[in-house]
């Protein structure tokens, strides 16, 4: 018996993976594909997820008491989350006293709730699936991420096997009978969607690898940050309770070791007990040299009237404000006597 060619080896590889595979990659990549589109079908399903905008949006601790009055006793706050579009209620995961989870939602512009739901939403249905084939996490996940073996492997012995790339991605043959007409589509579209799917294939090979490193106990991903024995031993058994506002505000700040100074994105509001009052944001703090800067507008009062300008510049030990580029005080009248 002839043996066979290594062409022809390349071949029936490529179509014993086709034919063997093509049922289970075709569902990852369909789930995948539309696990896109996710949140928008689940804000088509759900009303309690449409929300209309208003001026202004509530802050996160106002969110979060809210949530704390709605909710039933025993039950906590797992997770706060913005949903990123303004016609979309922001979230809160809500543990139940069983430790069954739920979602609440929340109109971020009026602070109040507009419903409940359960966490087996359409994201999480159609990700799950395509991540986890509905399998525990050590079983799913390595059986997607080696598809993206298989979609390589499969990509290589295509490209091998087409003959000349350039012709057979052109050619499309409607004068030979229908076999002819499908295998010419099958390889002019394989051609032209190999890049595409080569980034399926990787992204595939990358989720895999990161669990092989988690399990190694060498995860990619640095820890989370985490208190102390002895800091946990100086807050004791009863934290003092912060409110959101002040947590996401804390969380907003970026601290560079090196330089010794500290970002902070957002807006910031200082006020004094002698009328003194300051409104800025998007501020840098030189904790070396106890100087503040900021670059996005400053505003505020004064016992004797109101000021702005677009930037300042503040010596926290002279305890001295300098404004700059368009600076503008109004003096109320009958202030200066």
């Amino acid at each position: 018996m002839r043996k066979p060619s290594a062409k022809r080896r390349l071949y029936n590889l490529h179509a014993w993976l086709g034919f063997h595979l093509a049922l289970l990659m075709s569902l990852v990549l369909l789930t995948g594909t539309i696990a896109v589109f996710s949140d928008e079908i689940d804000w088509l399903i759900q009303e309690d997820m449409r929300v209309t905008p208003g001026e202004t949006m509530a802050g996160w601790g106002e969110l979060d008491r809210s949530v704390r009055e709605a909710i039933p006793e025993g039950h906590d706050i797992v997770m706060m989350q913005s949903s990123g579009g303004d016609r979309t209620a922001w979230r809160f995961l809500v543990s139940r006293t069983d430790a069954t989870p739920y979602f609440v939602n929340v109109d971020q512009w009026t602070g109040k709730i507009t419903g409940t739901s359960s966490t087996l939403t359409v994201q999480r249905f159609l990700r799950d699936l395509h991540r986890y084939l509905f399998m525990p996490g050590v079983i799913g996940l390595p059986i997607v991420g080696s598809l993206g073996f298989v979609l390589l492997l499969s990509t290589y012995t295509g490209l091998k096997t087409a003959g000349r790339l350039r012709t057979t991605a052109m050619r499309l043959r409607t004068d030979r009978g229908s076999r002819i007409l499908v295998g010419d589509a099958h390889k002019a579209v394989g051609i032209w969607a190999s890049w595409f799917v080569l980034l399926i294939a990787i992204t595939g090979v990358w989720y895999l690898a990161e669990l092989i490193s988690s399990a190694a106990d060498a995860p990619f991903e640095p820890g989370r940050p985490e208190l102390s024995e002895s800091r946990l031993a100086e807050i004791g058994e009863n934290p003092q309770v912060v409110s959101a506002d002040r947590i996401i505000r804390a969380a907003s700040a970026q601290y560079d070791m090196d330089a010794d100074t500290v970002t902070v994105d957002g807006p910031i509001s200082v006020a004094g007990n002698n009328g003194f009052g300051l409104r800025t944001r998007d501020v840098l703090v030189n904790l070396k040299a106890h100087t503040m800067t900021g670059r996005n507008g400053v505003s505020g009062t004064l016992p004797i009237g109101r000021f702005s300008a677009n930037s300042l510049f503040a010596d926290l030990d002279a305890r001295t404000v300098r404004l700059s580029g368009a600076a503008r005080l109004h003096i109320n009248q009958g202030a200066i006597r």
